[in-house]
């Protein structure tokens, strides 16, 4: 399989998650678009460890390319090797990794890469009238520093395939967010129109999970509410709120507490069951899947204005609360035995922003007073701000009984942050 990425930035964490979360193997390649450092703590671990590996092949983006004016600037100033040695580590955050061998490394850099199938450049190549003209023809500044490419006339209509990074994609669209279009109609395709769910799994192909839906797909319903916004199809709109209905009346129940698989008879819709998923048994109170709810709910009122969807938010808010420990940690499951104790960090900092936005949407203070409450317990007690340290949350738990408790996972460093910026006024609302 071959791999196209641009503008690592010295992510070396990251980065290595990345490929690990993809399997990238002996038999894949990798493109590395240029851009490779700056911004990020890593520069030269990442270099180093690109450069290492024989089935990736970089190029250089503007930030090597300045790199590399100012070394040939150094060496063009003075013949002493060991002051331009010294600036160059001073040039980064990591320097103290660089050796000369890198610095050759940096230098040999091509500015292009072309395959039968594409061309790969960090910024932009020549074109006129709507072709491609010979990627020998461009300027090295031209290749790595171009934006021309975010005028869609510019765009090449003839000849190889050209992939590039250097522009952020609110250059392309004139918004900031990610272009997201394909991924609506996908997940409205996973729509059960019998049952008025959103499937959750896919199979062997035996139909097996043909009738499961999960209360954490209540976080995926924003996307289809901005497509039906963005394009104007309120068909998207449709779905979420038929499963948003559905998730109120078959995940909820009576005490606030929330199951987090149902089964559904896919050719009924009838719903046959609920199963304890990744809380401590059938019938409890699995914590993440509570925060889904508060959270997902809370949003489908925001982007619809439904009362019982801010009604529902409340009931599930107003159990989780109530539940909240002294220490302000929150188990894996409200239901969860004594001993051994598994606690899910995840869980309280999804908890946090819901309940920020509840507070928001209602005015009642207590929910500010939860999500303060809970935050103030993971900055004093399960957050880790090394630097030697990739994570911030610790004493994460993915499911109740997996072999593996108290580990850092990504979606609770997201939320936690996400939380910290709610409260400050700094967030970008992204849902």
């Amino acid at each position: 399989m071959d791999y196209g990425i641009s503008d690592i930035h010295g992510h070396y964490g990251p980065f290595c998650r990345l490929m690990d979360k993809i399997k990238f193997g002996g038999g894949d390649r990798l493109f590395v678009l240029g851009d490779m450092i700056d911004k990020g703590p890593d520069s030269i671990r990442l270099v180093k460890l690109l450069f290492s590996m024989p089935n990736v092949y970089c190029i250089a983006g503007n930030h090597e390319y300045d790199f590399l004016k100012y070394y040939r600037a150094m060496m063009q100033k003075t013949e002493d090797y060991d002051r331009v040695f010294g600036e160059l580590c001073r040039y980064f955050t990591d320097g103290n990794l660089l050796d000369w061998e890198t610095v050759d490394r940096f230098d040999l850099l091509p500015f292009y890469i072309e395959t039968d199938d594409f061309i790969g450049v960090h910024a932009g190549i020549p074109v006129r009238n709507g072709e491609l003209l010979p990627v020998s023809q461009a300027t090295c500044e031209q290749l790595v520093y171009d934006r021309r490419f975010k005028d869609p006339d510019v765009l090449p209509q003839k000849g190889k395939c050209v992939l590039f990074g250097h522009t952020p994609v609110r250059y392309l669209t004139g918004k900031d967010e990610i272009l997201l279009y394909p991924r609506a109609p996908r997940l409205a395709g996973r729509f059960n129109l019998a049952g008025g769910y959103i499937r959750a799994w896919n199979d062997g192909g035996d139909g097996e999970t043909a009738g499961w839906a999960i209360i954490d797909c209540m976080m995926n319903l924003p996307l289809l509410y901005w497509a039906s916004e963005e394009l104007r199809d309120p068909r998207f709109s449709h779905i979420a709120r038929r499963h948003a209905d559905t998730a109120k009346s078959a995940f909820v129940r009576e005490d606030g507490s929330v199951c987090h698989i149902v089964v559904f008879d896919p050719q009924t819709g009838k719903r046959l069951s609920s199963l304890g998923g990744q809380g401590y048994a059938h019938g409890s109170s699995w914590t993440r899947g509570q925060t889904w709810a508060l959270y997902g709910f809370t949003l489908s009122y925001l982007h619809t204005k439904e009362e019982s969807y801010l009604e529902t938010a409340e009931k599930v808010a107003c159990k989780f609360m109530a539940h909240i420990p002294e220490s302000g940690l929150i188990p894996a499951d409200f239901d969860q035995p004594t001993e051994p104790m598994r606690e899910d960090s995840s869980a309280a900092a999804i908890a946090a922003c819901g309940l920020i936005e509840l507070w928001k949407a209602t005015g009642n203070e207590a929910y500010l007073n939860g999500a303060e409450r809970l935050l103030q317990a993971l900055v004093k007690l399960r957050c880790s701000f090394s630097p030697e340290r990739d994570e911030l949350l610790e004493n994460g738990t993915v499911a109740y009984h997996d072999a593996e408790h108290h580990i850092p996972l990504i979606y609770g460093d997201y939320f936690f942050t996400e939380a910290v910026l709610k409260l400050i006024g700094k967030q970008t609302f992204l849902w």
